[in-house]
């Protein structure tokens, strides 16, 4: 999988709940692993922008952390492949789809943030997340999940979308703006 490729699978029963299939809790590990590579190149893109030059001490602490983070993820992922055959959580009332739909967003808002604390913000959402479904404990998913909500609503509040561009309005014929320039 590439790392900019971050559309959830089709879960193969979309009505059923989340977790409640082995095949689920694999999209799910393959889920997480794609956000591990988008952090990754989050990452490195932050170091990269110095331009070889030093990196100052907070910027290569958050660096590492953020590298530590995507290392937790990957595991996670493997444990989710491991215990795919084993983890079920029926109970779940959110369904496949809306938990990698989710899981998509955060992968996507990763690509797109300016601040590294946000970025922090969504992969600690995201490993809050991966260590619920390692549980399969219903009550804890549900929370994460509402957190993860809360996350993105939030980065969404201080990182508006730009707004599209006014459409071009042509001068009227006899007004005083300036010719257009010749090619």
């Amino acid at each position: 999988m590439q790392a900019e490729d971050f559309t959830p699978a089709a879960p193969a029963d979309a009505g059923s709940g989340a977790l409640s299939t082995p095949d689920q809790v694999t999209q799910l590990g393959d889920q997480l692993t794609a956000i591990a590579d988008a952090l990754h190149e989050r990452t490195l893109r932050e170091l990269r922008a110095y331009g070889g030059g030093p990196v100052p001490g907070p910027a290569q602490q958050a660096a590492r952390q953020l590298l530590d983070d995507e290392q937790v993820l990957r595991q996670r992922a493997n444990a989710l492949y491991l215990q795919a055959a084993t983890l079920i959580v029926k109970a779940l009332p959110q369904s496949q789809l809306h938990v990698m739909q989710l899981t998509a967003a955060a992968a996507e808002q990763l690509k797109q943030l300016v601040q590294l604390r946000d970025a922090m913000g969504v992969i600690g959402r995201v490993l809050e997340l991966s260590g619920a479904a390692l549980t399969g404990n219903p009550v804890l998913i549900m929370r994460a999940l509402e957190d993860m909500h809360h996350m993105i609503d939030a980065i969404e509040l201080h990182n508006p979308k730009p707004a599209a561009p006014a459409p071009s309005v042509a001068p009227e014929h006899g007004s005083s703006a300036s010719p257009p320039p010749l090619p």
